[in-house]
């Protein structure tokens, strides 16, 4: 290896590990499950437009995803798309901000629909193209540790940020402040990904994602195991839907401080860096104990509501902690039992199809979960997610194979 291209190589690796702690903070601060709801329910606006911001933020992931895939195969330079798409995700966040402290509520929830649009098509189009540069950018023998470590200089960074806030009782009286962390992370993304020095590739054709998309459809038949994973995930969908419905629960009984917000933001920062001890779980189980941990999350919610002692930030903030950690696992568990069980030539074409069923499909759930509170009671989501996580949990465990 010449002295350039190893010089290239720190390079490029201190770049990403700079850059992955930005993206931690923004994905953390600006988080659209768990900040953004939690700014939507105290502008006092119908509950069914607060919890219209997760099928908002999907619908945009399912057009940034398809969309932006066969347009980085037809560039030379990766970078310049995902630098284009961080700007646009701070600018959303930005908007956010500005619409939540200057319009009349009912206003700024429109102008917050549309950004989450927004967010979501940039943030699909990001996580596309950052795929991408990693693998051009980084060897592959470093890409594992760069992910544990950006991981935990990002959640380190994160929760050292969180308790100087926590400290600071100024900014009690302007909860949605913790945005301008996510603005910054986005920004600090941008400035770490614009240095990479990265290798011009040769334009090339690709089939387009939708097509992968559609000839995975033709493989739920022949793939028995495939079929009864698919059914798995949707089941497996109110793990990861929780978190935003029991931010809008938890916002309604507590004060609009950014130390409140800023302690969910914390212990679920915790809870994703405890979920490297996931490794250590075989796969079903983990998936297993996933959906379980977010059932028992959601019990611990009804009983801290009803103890009235208990009613305080910090006993909530534990259960985004459980969530969280239980998110992990689910996600983790269904990844590895696809890549381990798909053949070769059938994985790209099974992943595409996988994701954006789970897409498509939590629309309509979050859709319906937002009705079932506005009509009822909004305390019903969470029975819902709590009932789902359970049969989830059983599915998973008599469907799945144990050969991990």
């Amino acid at each position: 290896m010449s002295d350039e291209r190893a010089s290239s190589e720190r390079r490029n690796y201190a770049l990403h590990l700079v850059g992955g702690g930005f993206l931690f903070v923004a994905l953390q601060f600006g988080s659209t499950r768990l900040v953004v709801p939690w700014i939507g329910v105290h502008l006092g606006v119908a509950y069914v437009l607060v919890a219209a911001i997760v099928p908002a933020v999907q619908l945009g992931l399912i057009a940034g995803q398809l969309g932006s895939a066969p347009y980085f195969v037809r560039t030379r330079l990766r970078k310049r798309a995902v630098v284009g798409a961080g700007l646009m995700l701070a600018m959303a966040l930005a908007i956010v901000f500005a619409a939540t402290n200057s319009l009349p509520p009912l206003a700024a929830t429109v102008v917050l629909l549309v950004c989450m649009v927004v967010f979501g098509v940039n943030h699909g189009t990001f996580n596309v193209g950052y795929e991408d540069l990693l693998a051009k950018t980084v060897p592959h023998a470093r890409r594992g540790p760069l992910t544990a470590h950006r991981a935990a200089i990002g959640g380190g960074v994160t929760i050292l940020i969180a308790l100087v806030i926590l400290q600071l009782p100024e900014v009690q009286e302007s909860h949605d402040d913790v945005l301008w962390l996510g603005v910054a992370g986005w920004l600090g993304v941008v400035a770490a990904y614009a240095l990479l020095r990265e290798p011009a590739s040769d334009p090339r054709a690709q089939p387009f994602a939708w097509s992968e998309f559609l000839r995975g459809l033709t493989l739920i038949r022949a793939y028995p195991w495939y079929r009864r994973l698919l059914i798995a995930n949707v089941l497996l969908l109110s793990v990861e839907l929780a978190i935003p419905f029991y931010a809008i629960h938890a916002a309604t009984l507590h004060d609009p401080t950014a130390q409140n917000v800023t302690l969910f933001v914390l212990t679920s920062s915790v809870g994703v860096l405890l979920s490297g001890t996931w490794a250590k779980v075989a796969i079903r189980s983990r998936i297993v104990a996933g959906a379980l941990l977010a059932a028992l999350a959601g019990a611990l919610t009804f009983l801290v509501e009803a103890t009235g002692p208990w009613q305080v930030p910090y006993f909530y903030a534990a259960l985004f902690a459980l969530l969280t950690l239980g998110e992990q696992g689910s996600i983790q568990g269904r990844m590895i039992y696809l890549v381990n069980h798909a053949p070769d030539r059938d994985r790209p074409a099974m992943v595409a199809t996988s994701s954006t069923t789970g897409w498509i499909v939590g629309i309509g759930v979050a859709a319906i979960l937002a009705m079932a509170g506005q009509l009822q009671d909004i305390r019903l989501p969470l029975v819902i997610l709590i009932t789902t996580n359970l049969a989830a949990a059983l599915c998973v465990f008599l469907m799945l194979d144990a050969d991990d």
